[in-house]
């Protein structure tokens, strides 16, 4: 706009000098060759592309790579592969798991409204010793690689339950995708945390837990 203002001007004064002074004619080229291109193309192009690719992945897969080969010892006693702590965050595979739990399991410990007949294949147990205190903790599963269910049973005993046994608490997060489990507790208690497949799916995922 200012551009298109500075030369009407510029034409307006080219007419007046010619009707009016006829004489004058020395300077209507000084007027004329003022810097009419005086940068109107302000920088325009300011730079939208500000890094507007920011990380929306947010770590959500706890940096599984599905093709890593991972071995995972069982440490016990029992059943359980290892022990978790608030802050801990894990990557493991249920190939090579234990069979100590199944649908009919998690239907008799009132995890979840699960089929009886299902997650036959391997499953990985860990011992999770809650801090109590008032605390939540969160139990956060991923698992791109194929699906996994999450469980978690009050169990404070050295040999793992079967289907036979009855828990005081269970709660169990069997939604397509990864899982999400939350405990709260006035004081410390053991759990038996479970991640299987409903399909008996052998893969890789990742596992964290937070507490506060």
């Amino acid at each position: 706009m200012r551009k298109t203002l500075f030369l009407a001007s510029v034409v307006v004064g080219c007419v007046g000098n010619v009707k009016g002074d006829e004489r004058d004619t020395s300077d209507t080229g000084a007027a004329s060759d003022a810097d009419t291109d005086a940068d109107s193309d302000a920088d325009s192009d300011a730079d939208s592309d500000a890094d507007s690719d920011a990380d929306s992945d947010a770590d959500s897969d706890t940096d599984v790579d599905c093709d890593e080969r991972l071995t995972s010892p069982e440490e016990g006693p029992d059943c359980i592969t290892a022990a978790l702590s608030c802050g801990d965050s894990i990557r493991d595979t249920t190939e090579g798991g234990t069979l100590s739990a199944d649908g009919a399991s998690y239907v008799s410990w009132f995890c979840a409204p699960v089929s009886s007949s299902a997650y036959t294949g391997p499953e990985r147990v860990y011992r999770f010793d809650h801090p109590g205190e008032g605390q939540t903790a969160t139990l956060s599963l991923s698992s791109p690689c194929g699906e996994l269910d999450l469980f978690a049973a009050f169990w404070e005993e050295d040999t793992c339950p079967t289907s036979e046994n009855s828990t005081t608490e269970c709660d169990g997060d069997d939604t397509a995708g990864d899982g999400r489990l939350e405990i709260w507790n006035p004081s410390p208690r053991s759990y038996l945390i479970y991640v299987d497949g409903p399909s008996g799916d052998e893969a890789n995922f990742g596992l964290s837990v937070s507490c506060g």
